[in-house]
């Protein structure tokens, strides 16, 4: 071989390398503009699926319509949140549950107590899916009296 010809391959070389790079960064910009889409479907999807278990009998849209008892959550660092009674009564025979499979998997309820007294707040942890932490409902249950008819809110539990 000869000095031109080395000094063309090694061009050569390079040139594939460099297009090779443009490839590679081409699907990494397509890559991460599907996950983008992915994610923004699965918070429209829990948006819905919130919206449609509102409907349900036995479950009231939230904020609650009964104004001595309404529910919210917030995040407390990593995956850890409570869900607070922030109404001026004490809410009896109180559960917290996932609204769809994947919610009830990602949901543990530390410490899981029958009544929370208003202001009173309940920590639950919302395990990450594929290593985001997403969007997911909850279905909090509860009665105004021992013993009573029980109603449902579904919050929307935001990712952090």
């Amino acid at each position: 071989m000869t000095a031109t010809e080395i000094a063309a391959s090694g061009l050569w070389t390079q040139w594939l390398g460099l297009g090779l790079s443009a490839v590679v960064g081409g699907l990494g910009i397509y890559f991460a503009r599907l996950a983008q889409i992915t994610s923004r479907l699965s918070r429209d999807n829990q948006e819905r699926a919130a919206l449609a278990a509102a409907d349900s009998p036995g479950i009231l849209p939230t904020p609650s319509i009964l104004p001595s008892i309404a529910w919210s959550t917030s995040p407390v660092g990593g995956e850890s949140y409570v869900l607070v009674n922030r109404g001026f009564e004490t809410a009896y025979d109180v559960t917290v549950d996932g609204l769809t499979e994947l919610d009830k998997q990602r949901l543990t309820v530390n410490n899981p107590t029958p009544e929370l007294e208003a202001a009173a707040a309940l920590e639950f942890v919302l395990v990450s899916r594929l290593s985001l932490s997403g969007p997911a409902n909850l279905v909090v249950k509860h009665s105004t009296e021992p013993g009573g008819t029980r109603i449902g809110n579904v919050l929307l539990v935001h990712a952090p």
